[in-house]
């Protein structure tokens, strides 16, 4: 054991808070945390209860909270990805072809890819550093 706490509470935390952004979501319209499904309720549903699974998982398994919430916020980031390009590229495309186009990134959407990029790389050096060093191997 290297004294390092198993679970990393503020991962808990941030799948715990997820009624919370799915009250801001479907009651308010602030859609924080799913902005790639912004247009698919469904598959925005189905995220959140991704994200409760996820919350349990980090229960029943402490020591997987941080490669859990790696997944999770990696598809999340792909998710966003796909959701920056594809819209870029329709918008490309409007220009091109000399039709109006709008902003297609709210702040909802910048404040999603912030809060995903976050988590992946906090849960990505957690899982690193928890894991014994390939360097001292020798």
């Amino acid at each position: 054991m290297t004294g390092r706490r198993e679970g990393f509470g503020w991962l808990r935390a941030y799948y715990a808070a997820t009624p919370l952004f799915v009250l801001a979501d479907f009651a308010f319209g602030a859609n924080v945390r799913a902005v790639a499904f912004d247009t698919r309720p469904g598959l925005r549903s189905a995220y959140y209860v991704l994200c409760v699974a996820c919350l349990g998982l980090s229960f029943a398994r402490p020591a997987w909270s941080s490669a859990v919430a790696l997944a999770e916020s990696s598809l999340n980031l792909l998710l966003l990805v796909l959701a920056v390009f594809l819209p870029y590229w329709a918008l490309a495309e409007a220009v091109l072809d000399g039709r109006a186009f709008g902003n297609p990134f709210s702040p909802g959407f910048v404040m999603n890819f912030l809060l995903a990029a976050a988590v992946w790389t906090a849960s990505f050096h957690e899982t690193t550093l928890a894991r014994p060093s390939v360097a001292t191997a020798d």
